[in-house]
C-alpha cells in the first residue's frame, strides 16, 4: 500500500482511555477518537533510545517511518479491516512504537486476551522488561490499569486483560505446531516473522486468532529475509484486501536516513548524481510509494552498500550493492524479497516480460469434470477464486500448437500445483495462448483438462511430465485413447465433436540431446541434468525475446527461481510449476516444430499478417499461388522433357 512519507505530526489531548470504548464496527469516527486517546498516552511513554539515550518521552521523537505504519493501522482500522501485515526495511523504530500500541490497546479494551511474539527467547526477556517499566513509570493520574501478575505465562493487567509473550523459535521443532495452540487471542503483535523457522507455527497462530471480536488487532511486521513463510503471509495479505492490510516502508521513510550537504560524508558519497540504476529505483519509489528521494538519502545508501574508504577518482555510484543490504534496506518491496543464491532469470528482462506483454485481457473458465471425459464442461469463471483456464487466446484453424503439463508433486515433490501451458509455434517465437493451474485435481481429471485443450487446439503436441502422479496422468490418456477407438459411449463422442480427438494430437517423444535418431518414449521424465538444461534453453529464449509471456503469474513464480549450485528452484513452499511447465513447451517446440515452420517460413509476423487479411486477399493470395504453382509445375515438365529428349539424342550417337 502506498503511503506517504510526511506525515503531519498529530495535536496531544488530555488521554481519555474509555471514551472511545463503543460497541460495533471501527469507522472513522471511532479511529479518530482512538487516536486521541492514544497519542496522548505517548506523551507519557519513555524510552531508552540508543539515538537520543534513556528516559526520552515517545511523543516528541517520531519518526515518519513510524508515522507511517501507524498511518497504516488508522487506515486499516478506518475500513473495519483488523489484520496489517508490515513489510520494512531495518532499524525504522516500527517496533518501537508498536509496542505502546499493543499496551494501550489492552488497557482500553477489559478482558482482552493479546499475545506477543518474537523470534528468541532473549527478544521475548528484552519485551516484557520494556512492557513492565513503560507501564511502571506511567503518571498515577492517568489511572491506566496497571500490571497485577507477572509470570511464565505473560503479564496481566487490572482490567483482566492478559499479554502472553511467545518465542516462535527459529529452528524447527517437534513443537513448532504448539504456537497458540489451546488458545484464543484478539490481539497479536508479531515481530520479525521472516526469522521464524515455524509454517506450522504460523498456521496454529492463525487459527488461535479472533474472529467476530469488533476489537481485534492483529500487526505482523518483519523485514523480508528472502522467501520464506512471510513471502507466503505478504503474497496473501495483498491479495486479500478486503480482510487484511499490507503496507511496506522502505528505508527512504526514516527521515534521519541521509547526510547533510556540507559533511564530509555527503561530500564522499553524494556529490555524484544518479547512476542508472539508481535513477530507476527513484523513479520507482516515486511512482509507487509517492516519494521523492533526495541526493541526500542517496549518500546515505550508498554508503550502507559499500562503506569502504575510497579514492578521489573513484565513482561511489558505479559500486555494486549486495544482497545483505538490499535485503536489509530495500528500495521497494519486490527487491524486499531476494533470495539467497543468485536469480535465474534476469530480473530486467521479467520486469520487461510485466510490462510489455503480459496482458490481464484474458478469458477465464472453471472446470466441472464429471464423472466421464466426455462428461467434462468448462464455464466461465464466475468470480477470480474460481478461476483456473485462462485463455489469451482462441484456437486457430491454421495455428501450431504445443500444450505442456506437469501434475502436482511431478518434476518437485514440493510443488503442489498442477499447470498446463498451451503455446502457439512460429519458425521464430512461441507465444503463450492459454493457461490451466489447480492445485486441487487428481492425475485423472487432470488428464482429461489436457485433452480437453488439446482437443480444442486442435493441430497440437502433447507433453506430459510423468514423474510421480505424471504417470497415472499418461496412463488414464492411454485408456481415454483405447476407449474412444472402440467406440465407448460413441454417441456422445460424436455430439461433443471427440471422435477424432486423437487424429489431431501428436505425443512429444523423448530423445537425448547426444542421441542422432528420434526418440520413442512417449513424454517427459525430469531428471537434475535434463531439468537444467530445459531451464537454461527458456532463459535463452527469454532474453533473446523469442519466448512471449501473457500470464502474470507465470513470471512472478518465475522472480522467485534462484540458482544454488548445480539447483535451478523456487526455494521452501515456492511453486515454479508454471515455469516449468513453460521450460517444456520450449523444449517440445523446439524439438519437434520450429524446423518444420521455419522450412514454411512461418514467422510469428507473417502469421499475423495472414490473419489480418480480408476474404478477396485471401483468395488473391490463393490464386496466386496456384497459378504460381502451376507455371512451376509445367517448367518443371518442360526441363524435364528437354532433359529426356538430349539423353535420347546422345545415346542415338
Amino acid at each position: 500500500m502506498a503511503l506517504p512519507l510526511v506525515v503531519p505530526t498529530p495535536k496531544f489531548e488530555v488521554p481519555k482511555p474509555k471514551a472511545i470504548i463503543k460497541p460495533g464496527r471501527w469507522n472513522k469516527n471511532k479511529v479518530d477518537a482512538f487516536k486521541s486517546s492514544f497519542y496522548g498516552f505517548l506523551k507519557h511513554v519513555k524510552i531508552d533510545s540508543k539515538e537520543t539515550g534513556g528516559g526520552t518521552r515517545l511523543a516528541d521523537n517520531i519518526y515518519n517511518a513510524q508515522k507511517v505504519m501507524l498511518g497504516a493501522v488508522w487506515d486499516a482500522l478506518s475500513d473495519d479491516i483488523h489484520d496489517v501485515k508490515c513489510l520494512k526495511s531495518r532499524q525504522l523504530g516500527i517496533s518501537t512504537v508498536t509496542m505502546p500500541l499493543i499496551a494501550f490497546w489492552l488497557g482500553i479494551h477489559d478482558g482482552m486476551q493479546g499475545a506477543v511474539i518474537f523470534d528468541n527467547a532473549a527478544h521475548v526477556a528484552s519485551a516484557r522488561r520494556k512492557f513492565k517499566t513503560m507501564i511502571a513509570e506511567l503518571p498515577p493520574k492517568y489511572k491506566f490499569p496497571r500490571i497485577t501478575d507477572d509470570n511464565r505465562d505473560g503479564l496481566f493487567f487490572e482490567n483482566r486483560s492478559g499479554l502472553a509473550l511467545l518465542a516462535a523459535g527459529v529452528r524447527a521443532s517437534k513443537s513448532s505446531g504448539n504456537l497458540g495452540r489451546g488458545d484464543g487471542y484478539s490481539v497479536i503483535w508479531a515481530s520479525e516473522v521472516s526469522s521464524w523457522d515455524n509454517p506450522e507455527g504460523v498456521e496454529s497462530l492463525k487459527n488461535s486468532m479472533a474472529k467476530e471480536n469488533p476489537n481485534r488487532l492483529f500487526i505482523w511486521e518483519s523485514t523480508a529475509r528472502g522467501f520464506n513463510v512471510w513471502k507466503d503471509m505478504w503474497d496473501e495479505a495483498q491479495a486479500d484486501d478486503l480482510c487484511q492490510r499490507a503496507v511496506f516502508i522502505g528505508w527512504w521513510a526514516k527521515e534521519s536516513q541521509k547526510y547533510d550537504r556540507g559533511t564530509a560524508l555527503f561530500e564522499r558519497y553524494g556529490t555524484a548524481p544518479p547512476n542508472l540504476e539508481e535513477q530507476d529505483k527513484i523513479a520507482q519509489v516515486k511512482q509507487v510509494y509517492g516519494v521523492e528521494v533526495t541526493q541526500e538519502q542517496l549518500a546515505w545508501y550508498r554508503r550502507q552498500a559499500n562503506p569502504a574508504p575510497v579514492d578521489e577518482d573513484e565513482d561511489v555510484s558505479s559500486f555494486i550493492v549486495n544482497e545483505l543490504t538490499q535485503q536489509e534496506n530495500p528500495w521497494t518491496e519486490h527487491e524486499a524479497f531476494l533470495q539467497t543464491g543468485n536469480s535465474f532469470f534476469p530480473l530486467d528482462a521479467l520486469k520487461s516480460l510485466t510490462t510489455d506483454q503480459c496482458s490481464n485481457k484474458f478469458k477465464s473458465y472453471t472446470y466441472f469434470p464429471g464423472s466421464e471425459f466426455i462428461f467434462c464442461s468448462v464455464r466461465e469463471a464466475p468470480n477470480k477464486r474460481m478461476e483456473q483456464l485462462r485463455v489469451w487466446e482462441e484456437p486457430d484453424i491454421d495455428g501450431v500448437y504445443v500444450i505442456a503439463a506437469d501434475p502436482a508433486y511431478g518434476h518437485d515433490e514440493k510443488n503442489n500445483n498442477s499447470a498446463c501451458e498451451v503455446f502457439r509455434c512460429y519458425s521464430d517465437k512461441i507465444e503463450q495462448v492459454a493457461e490451466y493451474a489447480n492445485a486441487d485435481i487428481g492425475p485423472q481429471q487432470f488428464a482429461w483438462v489436457i485433452m480437453s485443450l488439446a482437443g480444442w487446439y486442435r493441430n497440437s503436441r502433447v507433453m506430459v511430465e510423468i514423474n510421480g502422479p505424471g504417470s497415472a496422468v499418461l496412463q488414464e490418456i492411454k485408456s481415454l485413447k483405447n476407449l474412444l477407438a472402440r467406440g465407448y459411449l460413441k454417441k456422445e463422442a460424436e455430439e461433443k465433436g471427440l471422435k477424432d480427438i486423437f487424429n489431431n494430437v501428436k505425443h512429444f517423444y523423448y530423445s537425448r540431446v547426444d542421441s542422432q535418431s528420434q526418440g520413442t518414449a512417449i513424454s517427459w521424465k525430469t531428471s537434475s541434468s535434463v531439468k537444467v538444461m530445459i531451464l537454461e534453453r527458456m532463459r535463452d529464449f527469454i532474453v533473446g525475446g523469442a519466448l512471449i509471456i501473457r500470464s502474470r503469474e507465470l513470471v512472478e513464480e518465475m522472480r522467485d527461481v534462484v540458482r544454488n549450485g548445480d539447483t535451478i528452484a523456487a526455494p521452501g513452499m515456492r511453486r515454479d510449476d508454471r515455469v516449468y511447465s513453460t521450460a517444456m513447451a520450449v523444449k517440445c517446440w523446439e524439438q519437434h516444430e520450429r524446423a518444420s515452420l521455419v522450412s514454411r517460413g512461418l514467422s510469428r509476423e507473417i502469421s499475423i499478417q495472414r490473419r489480418r487479411l480480408s476474404v478477396k486477399d485471401q483468395m488473391s493470395m490463393f490464386t496466386n499461388y496456384q497459378l504460381s504453382s502451376f507455371f512451376a509445375t509445367k517448367s518443371k515438365e518442360r526441363r524435364a522433357m528437354l532433359m529426356a529428349a538430349r539423353k535420347a539424342a546422345r545415346e542415338r550417337r
